[in-house]
């Protein structure tokens, strides 16, 4: 019995030094992330200030072929739009990913101090049982790269094998949960959204 009481201690605390290591990375990700989506929206706002201030929109080296020379603008804008809101989604996601990892695996830690997990709770996690997996909807997430939505799931990209039982099913139950802290994700997202009317409306109206 005693042996079995310092092998538990030993796998708690090589446990705990996994969920420091798990909390700082991804403290680490979220900023970078948040940066990242940042400087894209930046890079947007450069763009679309470009356009409003320019004097002549679209300008004279924009030709007339099959189409008007605002159709051609607006064609190229939207790409280029369509493209960068897309990457500030996709990092945005991400950033709620590691917000989703970190309240998982700190909650972890916190009912370990009050309840400490069993010999049961501190074995391998089995990647092949399926009540382990995360229910996950294609078009939702799809439609999430797009604008933010709250029962968009992010799947965790860490291996979770190997991980203990404990910390598995507190990330899985995180993940299910998702954060409510969407407020940034709102503010960028719609502010994209309303710079590409403001650009469009700049080309079509002069």
């Amino acid at each position: 019995m005693c042996d079995q009481n310092i092998s538990k201690d030993k796998i708690l605390e090589k446990a705990e030094k996994v969920i420091g290591l798990l909390l700082v990375q991804a403290n680490v990700d979220h900023n970078q992330k948040e940066k990242m989506a940042h400087g894209a929206f930046l890079v947007m706002l450069a763009i679309s200030g470009a356009v409003i201030s320019s004097e002549k929109w679209p300008p004279n080296w924009v030709p007339d072929i099959f189409i008007s020379s605002k159709t051609i603008a607006v064609l190229g804008l939207t790409i280029v739009w369509l493209s960068i809101h897309v990457f500030i989604r996709f990092q945005l996601r991400l950033m709620r990913h590691s917000a989703i990892l970190y309240g998982g695996v700190l909650r972890a830690l916190i009912n370990w101090i009050t309840h400490p997990p069993s010999l049961e709770e501190l074995k391998v996690f089995d990647p092949s049982e399926k009540k382990m997996k995360i229910k996950n909807k294609k078009l939702i997430n799809a439609l999430d790269l797009v604008i933010p939505i709250p029962s968009g799931k992010v799947e965790p990209d860490v291996e979770l094998e190997g991980f203990p039982i404990a910390i598995v099913q507190e990330l899985k139950c995180q993940f299910e949960k998702g954060t409510g802290a969407l407020f940034s994700e709102y503010i960028l997202s719609y502010g994209s959204f309303f710079i590409f009317v403001c650009v469009l409306a700049r080309t079509y109206f002069g």
